[in-house]
């Protein structure tokens, strides 16, 4: 179980890798109250979201609620392989604490979906919203400190680490309505 809470967790926070790297081969600076910002932002998302996933379960038999889940986890995997993202409005190349909230609310509203689909199916555990909010932040951080030092020269195409982790969390979505 605490093994697919950290997957999930990784699939909704992953992509905060490829954005902290967009931004830092940019040289975009993510100030300390921006990342906290996303932070705070990521962790009540989420937390919203699992309760209003358990609410509708309370409504939904069980097997409905698994199907639901699963199909609302897999359109949230697609999602997050076609969608675009960028919060430095003012090109600035500085994300500042109105940008974060932005920058927030959009990293999060996977979790929103994949928050409400996988408390259908049984995860109900707040260590959930932690582990996204832990993994956006570490995930932002380290993905601009890598392409602060990539600086342009990579081949990896931009969109990648959304790639990864929409077929991550299908995968996920598929286990568990086979099993």
């Amino acid at each position: 179980m605490y093994c697919s809470f950290i997957l999930l967790a990784i699939c909704v926070s992953i992509d905060s890798l490829g954005i902290g790297m967009t931004y830092g081969l940019k040289n975009t600076k993510i100030t300390f109250w921006a990342k906290w910002i996303l932070f705070l932002i990521s962790f009540f998302i989420t937390s919203l979201s699992l309760l209003a996933g358990k609410a509708i379960s309370a409504f939904l038999p069980s097997n409905v609620t698994d199907l639901i889940g699963t199909l609302l986890l897999i359109l949230l995997g697609i999602w997050m392989i076609v969608q675009p993202s960028n919060a430095d409005f003012d090109h600035s190349n500085h994300i500042d604490s109105k940008e974060a909230i932005f920058l927030g609310v959009a990293l999060s509203l996977d979790a929103i979906g994949i928050g409400i689909g996988s408390s259908m199916i049984g995860f109900h555990s707040f260590i959930f919203p932690l582990l996204v909010a832990i993994f956006q932040l570490i995930f932002l951080s380290f993905g601009s400190y890598i392409g602060r030092k990539i600086q342009k020269n990579s081949r990896l195409p931009e969109n990648i680490w959304n790639l990864i982790s929409g077929i991550l969390l299908i995968g996920i979505a598929i286990t568990k309505l086979i099993f």
